[in-house]
């Protein structure tokens, strides 16, 4: 799952129109689309705030950033449609001030700092993981060795056996999923300014 950013009016000074082509022509060849994606790149390349992409591990924190962050700019419903990929929109204005707010942070040092944190949240995780891990897989030996049978998958364990491989996956941490990256975060920014206002899509 992913997140599509659209900017609703986009700056776009020089006039570039965004390339198009027709799915439902089955004669497109390989050639043409690989034209048709390069083409769209080098569009959104040259119009920051058309299109702004990120999976789910990447959007959820900036859009917690956001929220912390400009919380007196958004409003209770911004803040929890944010994390929905349902179509809100956020307006010029609102879409102007967060960027503003957030190349001040990036400026005063405070992006750094949370990038910072949440690499070492994110690396106490990993490692904590890896220990998780070890214990699964020393389960998993468990039971290939009670059932004889080397691809058996958690779901298929024995009752006893899924039991405690339930227990020690709840033990694992997520905090080495979600990413946090300041260049990201202004790409983010950039798009903001410049979008016109923007669908979270």
């Amino acid at each position: 799952m992913g997140f599509d950013l659209y900017g609703r009016n986009p700056h776009n000074p020089s006039g570039h129109i965004r390339p198009n082509i027709d799915w439902t022509d089955s004669d497109i060849g390989e050639k043409e689309k690989k034209d048709y994606f390069k083409a769209v790149d080098e569009y959104e390349n040259r119009v920051k705030g058309d299109y702004f992409r990120a999976n789910v591990w990447w959007w959820r924190p900036i859009w917690q950033f956001v929220s912390n962050y400009c919380d007196d700019i958004l409003t209770n419903e911004d803040i929890e449609r944010g994390g929905f990929n349902d179509g809100h929109f956020i307006s010029k204005a609102k879409a102007k001030r967060i960027s503003s707010r957030i190349y001040k942070l990036i400026k005063d040092g405070t992006v750094k700092e949370i990038e910072e944190d949440y690499k070492r949240v994110s690396d106490k995780a990993r490692k904590h993981n890896a220990v998780v891990d070890e214990m699964l897989e020393e389960l998993k030996q468990e039971v290939i060795k009670e059932t004889k049978k080397d691809n058996i998958v958690p779901s298929d364990y024995p009752k006893k056996f899924k039991k405690q491989w339930d227990k020690i996956y709840k033990t694992r941490s997520w905090s080495d999923s979600y990413p946090f990256d300041a260049e990201f975060l202004e790409s983010f920014a950039k798009f903001s300014e410049l979008s016109g206002g923007f669908e979270i899509c």
